[in-house]
């Protein structure tokens, strides 16, 4: 049973330590606290929450401007440069049916494509991604938050090491004077080594939550 309370506790505490919640009011000035948003929600997956409670997805990220939210997002668009446009292209990879290559123009510029198709006058037609973006009023925003995915793997290890730890004992005392203590899978080390695989798998999918409040 006082394993049981442990076990508990220990999980009460990783589920707090896998968020870090940001205020005003942690912050000298509110200038302070906007700074430090956009040092960290720059090119990041971001969940914004609205205080109308919507919600939606940003997937390049945040930026924080008189008192403004400018919201990126991504989005994938054909385009197709005339032959007399171009200098050089530089094909990479061994696909003809998927290319990828950089261009290089005549008025000195360059673009580069994961995708390029040759069409029949010669031109190319290559898949560019345009950053657009959206303002929002700061006072209409209620929470941004994002996730990383590698410190909660981190945190997942350290979780799945305390429970593998409290639980070996027990079961290891549990087996004494049995056949399997003389197997070579024994069950303590088994499921201790499991803990530490499943809570690096847990901690990865679920992220290290920073959460970003503006009420």
């Amino acid at each position: 049973m006082k394993i049981f309370y442990l076990y508990i506790s220990v999980f009460s505490l990783f589920l707090i330590g896998c968020s870090s919640t940001y205020k005003v009011s942690d912050f000298s000035s509110r200038y302070k606290f906007y700074d430090n948003f956009n040092e960290s929600a720059n090119d990041k997956t971001l969940k914004v929450i609205l205080r109308n409670d919507s919600s939606f997805t940003a997937e390049s990220g945040a930026q924080i401007s008189n008192d403004s939210i400018i919201v990126f997002t991504q989005v994938q668009k054909e385009k197709k440069i005339d032959k007399n446009k171009i200098r050089d292209i530089q094909y990479t990879g061994n696909d003809f049916s998927n290319l990828s290559a950089v261009i290089f123009l005549k008025d000195g510029t360059e673009a580069i494509s994961n995708k390029i198709n040759v069409v029949s006058d010669s031109s190319i037609i290559i898949m560019v991604t345009e950053r657009n973006y959206e303002h929002f009023q700061l006072n209409k925003v209620k929470q941004v938050s994002y996730k990383n995915h590698l410190l909660g793997m981190v945190y997942g290890f350290v979780f799945g090491a305390m429970t593998g730890f409290t639980t070996f004992f027990p079961i290891e005392n549990s087996f004494k004077g049995t056949s399997y203590q003389e197997n070579i899978l024994q069950p303590a080390p088994v499921i201790s080594a499991l803990c530490l695989v499943v809570g690096s798998i847990w901690g990865g999918l679920n992220g290290y939550t920073y959460t970003y409040e503006f009420y």
